[in-house]
């Protein structure tokens, strides 16, 4: 599945990484640590009444207690997903944190499925 592979990617940066929403408002937050959401998956295009493909669309988010490594993760999460045939249209925005002492950086990515197998299963 498509979010399994931006897992292990995500992953392979070293920082522990979790569905967004999924720590508890009292929870011990990790000084750096990113989050994904998937807020939508709109079939690509459509020919003879048969989509084309799924569009994945997820944001990324990454929290710091060092804004400087907010920023610097961001790029290396941006330069990681360009080089594995993922759409990142810009170099990322701001995002509140829950916690007063994390800031956050955010990315929406996508990536177009044309797996017939995973096409079936939407």
């Amino acid at each position: 599945m498509i979010i399994d592979t931006l897992i292990t990617l995500l992953e392979s940066l070293s920082y522990p990484v979790s569905r967004q929403g999924s720590y508890s408002s009292t929870a011990e937050y990790p000084d750096t640590f990113i989050t994904y959401w998937n807020p939508d998956n709109p079939e690509h295009s459509h020919y003879d009444n048969a989509n084309y493909g799924i569009e994945w669309n997820v944001d990324i988010y990454i929290y710091s207690t060092s804004i400087d490594t907010a920023y610097s993760l961001t790029k290396q999460v941006r330069d990681l997903l360009k080089a594995n045939g993922w759409t990142v249209p810009s170099a990322g925005f701001d995002i509140s944190s829950d916690s007063q002492d994390h800031s956050g950086r955010g990315l929406e990515v996508k990536i177009i499925d044309y797996s017939e197998e995973e096409n079936e299963n939407e």
